[in-house]
């Protein structure tokens, strides 16, 4: 019982305080105006994210037939390779060597 009475005054300890912020944000005009804006970009999320996904597997494509197979092995690591490279990560566990 002593372990619950500690998990509920954490939660409180940590809660109350976002919940008292959130309270406060309810009188700040601009981030409503930041609330309608994400919702509008909200909107063609779907289309880019599309788009991404296409980009994304035509070039991981790309490289599975032009790569040799030494170095890319399968389409998912293709795929790997380009979402890495796309998102500008850029772990270099996996390295184009066709030049």
């Amino acid at each position: 019982a002593d372990s619950g009475g500690q998990f509920v005054i954490a939660y409180l300890i940590c809660a109350v305080p976002v919940l008292r912020l959130l309270k406060l944000l309810r009188r700040f005009e601009s981030f409503y105006l930041i609330l309608r804006a994400f919702r509008l970009a909200m909107e063609s999320l779907p289309v880019l994210l599309y788009i991404l996904a296409v980009i994304v597997m035509v070039f991981a494509s790309l490289i599975y037939v032009v790569e040799p197979r030494s170095n890319i092995e399968s389409l998912p690591h293709a795929l790997w390779l380009t979402i890495v490279t796309v998102g500008t990560i850029g772990y270099g566990d996996v390295v184009p060597k066709s030049s």
